[in-house]
């Protein structure tokens, strides 16, 4: 009985350590995300080495929680112990990896598809009735290629991934970019820069070939299977 208190103890403390630096990462992120100086800042609250082991422990505690095999559960510990936001009836299923969630923001009735790569450094959004699909990554930030140190030199930028957009499987959305409402991606398309309204595109990098009907209005029914 010792031995599950003490587990007990010390899986309540995790979690209550990863909140705590899910905070101070956010509103540190918030306060200076104009400036350039989130890296700099975040070392003054803490310490280079803590930073890194918190950050490694964030990280891989969101691991654990992408195996769970309820995406309520799921759900409720993203918002509770990372401070992401997720709207009402949006659904996140398993396997997907997150980068500062506390950066990101989740509308309703949206759907994230299994072993998607999320990347809030930066500020991702994400709208209402999105359907994102499997093993579709969105970056917020890259490296500076020419740094001979290959740091990344606030080469990054927020993503906003507007109402009903589709990005398709294993389709790729790069730093500073804005997918416009009703756009779709297609399967293993790059976007490399802001896409139009209810347009599809394709391609690496992504190009428009066609409209989408504008008249649409659904919201996403997002069907799932239990232990998902």
């Amino acid at each position: 009985m010792l031995i599950l208190y003490i587990i007990l103890f010390i899986i309540i403390l995790t979690l209550l350590l990863c909140r705590i630096y899910a905070f101070i990462s956010r509103k540190s992120f918030r306060k200076h995300a104009n400036n350039g100086i989130q890296e700099i800042n975040n070392q003054k609250v803490l310490c280079k080495i803590i930073k890194e082991y918190m950050a490694g422990l964030c990280f891989l505690i969101i691991r654990i929680i992408g195996i769970i095999p309820s995406f309520r559960l799921r759900i409720f510990l993203y918002k509770h112990i990372f401070l992401m936001k997720v709207g009402k009836n949006s659904k996140i299923r398993g396997l997907v990896e997150f980068s500062a969630p506390w950066n990101i923001e989740i509308g309703e009735n949206t759907m994230i598809g299994q072993e998607c790569k999320l990347d809030g450094r930066k500020g991702l959004y994400i709208g209402n009735n999105v359907n994102i699909s499997d093993c579709v990554a969105i970056w917020t930030e890259q490296h500076d290629i020419q740094d001979e140190k290959f740091y990344c030199n606030n080469k990054g930028g927020k993503v906003v991934i507007q109402d009903r957009v589709w990005l398709g499987f294993r389709s790729i959305v790069l730093p500073n970019t804005n997918i416009g409402e009703g756009a779709v991606l297609a399967c293993g398309a790059i976007a490399t820069k802001s896409c139009d309204k209810f347009s599809l595109y394709t391609g690496i990098p992504a190009r428009k070939i066609k409209d989408r009907n504008k008249n649409i209005n659904y919201n996403l029914n997002c069907n799932y299977m239990h232990f998902m």
